[in-house]
């Protein structure tokens, strides 16, 4: 297969890239004086942060986790909807890690690197069937899933006909040319692959970003210096499990062979039990 082709007519500045935590964190400080709320996504883009995860390898800065929470974070204080729009570009560039060849994610992280902007329909959708059309693929494009979040790409869940899973990368200017429950063609190039662990660590990553969206959501909440207890408790035990879960996807991100599933999947458990606690 070959990279990810389609081009994308807007016009954009090529941000910067962010090569360290601490020129990511001034641009994360930096975004509460950028814009007005509904610009805020795009003020994230033009200053490279919606490119944090891009491996290195890829030309990307790969960093931390926790930095992710920390934009999602600060996002969550000015605009709960702009903040779940950068939760979910990052759950699907999770996605996007381990799926598909070299050159698919390739295709992809650069036009990331450009500054624009994925979404995941979520993972409770049924997977969508592709079938082969000519020298690509044809999928029906699920009724009422797909975003409505000024996204360039979406992705999505399907299995082939021959029962394989993977993720179809599909661009905005696609959709905007067909119905919604309608055949849609796609070269063969944009869909990837599926990793053996690709959806559940994208999984941990969703659960992640939602109790740093709740973190935000919590420190924007009280216009008084005299915060409930409770809310103030709650807020340090998911920050708390944030950097816990944050260090153990970091390690597995990186291959540690002393990290396994087992113990992202009981720190996830926990944090989606504080999760469901907090507000919103």
């Amino acid at each position: 297969m070959g990279s990810i082709t389609q081009l994308n007519d807007k016009l954009r500045t090529v941000p910067n890239p962010l090569v360290s935590d601490e020129q990511a964190r001034g641009a994360i400080e930096d975004l509460s004086a950028l814009g007005t709320d509904g610009e805020l996504l795009n003020a994230a883009a033009k200053e490279g942060l919606l490119a944090i995860s891009v491996p290195s390898d890829f030309g990307g800065a790969d960093l931390p986790n926790e930095l992710i929470a920390e934009l999602v974070e600060a996002l969550a204080r000015r605009s709960e909807e702009v903040a779940r729009r950068a939760l979910s570009h990052f759950v699907a560039l999770e996605l996007v890690r381990s799926s598909g060849t070299d050159e698919q994610r390739r295709g992809l992280y650069n036009r990331v690197l450009l500054g624009e902007c994925l979404a995941h329909v979520g993972f409770g959708i049924a997977d969508a069937r592709t079938n082969a059309d000519g020298i690509g693929l044809s999928l029906a494009v699920p009724t009422d899933i797909v975003p409505a979040s000024h996204q360039d790409w979406t992705i999505l869940s399907v299995v082939d006909e021959r029962s394989g899973r993977g993720i179809a990368a599909l661009p905005a200017t696609a959709l905007d040319q067909v119905e919604i429950g309608s055949d849609l063609h796609l070269p063969g190039d944009h869909v990837l692959t599926l990793g053996p662990d690709a959806e559940h660590i994208a999984q941990a990553i969703e659960v992640l970003l939602e109790a740093a969206l709740k973190v935000g959501l919590l420190s924007g909440s009280s216009a008084s210096p005299y915060e409930p207890e409770p809310d103030v408790v709650l807020r340090e035990l998911l920050s708390a499990m944030i950097a816990r879960v944050s260090g153990t996807i970091d390690a597995l991100q990186v291959g540690a062979a002393n990290v396994d599933l087992s113990a992202l999947d009981r720190s996830v458990l926990a944090l989606r039990h504080l999760n469901q606690q907090a507000i919103g």
